[in-house]
């Protein structure tokens, strides 16, 4: 590069720091407010949000499955019914001379045994003596 293109470069940048400098100058910075943060909501706002609301009741259950919504047991309800379908498919095709009894007593006890090795797969936490978890103060 010669000295002419560096020279030109240069002076672009500058001119190019200058123009934006000068817009930024420009531009009004927005007003001290002196007014409390509760003007930046509506009355309506802050009044639904002023009273405690009322937190969903709990249930005595001690299985993941009770903490699920309606939608979640729906949705898992169907996946089981799938799985019963495919599963029951499959000991048609695999072994046709069984009754159907028996390939729905086969599915059961083997959508029992996919049950159970998930809930040792993924034990659920149990509570623990915080004071025995609580680190020691320096």
């Amino acid at each position: 590069m010669s000295m002419q293109t560096i020279r030109v470069a240069v002076g672009s940048a500058l001119i190019g720091l200058l123009g934006s400098a000068a817009l930024f100058a420009q531009t009004p910075s927005p007003p001290d407010s002196t007014s409390s943060p509760s003007a930046a909501s509506s009355p309506s706002q802050r009044d639904a949000t002023k009273s405690p609301s009322a937190e969903a009741t709990t249930t005595a259950g001690d299985q993941p499955s009770d903490a699920s919504s309606p939608h979640q047991r729906q949705a898992a309800a169907s996946s089981s019914k799938e799985s019963m379908k495919t599963c029951l498919d499959r000991q048609a095709k695999a072994t046709p001379q069984a009754s159907k009894e028996e390939m729905t007593k086969a599915c059961n006890d083997q959508m029992k045994a996919e049950k159970e090795h998930l809930s040792k797969a993924h034990p659920t936490p149990k509570d623990s003596d915080s004071s025995s978890t609580t680190p020691a103060p320096r």
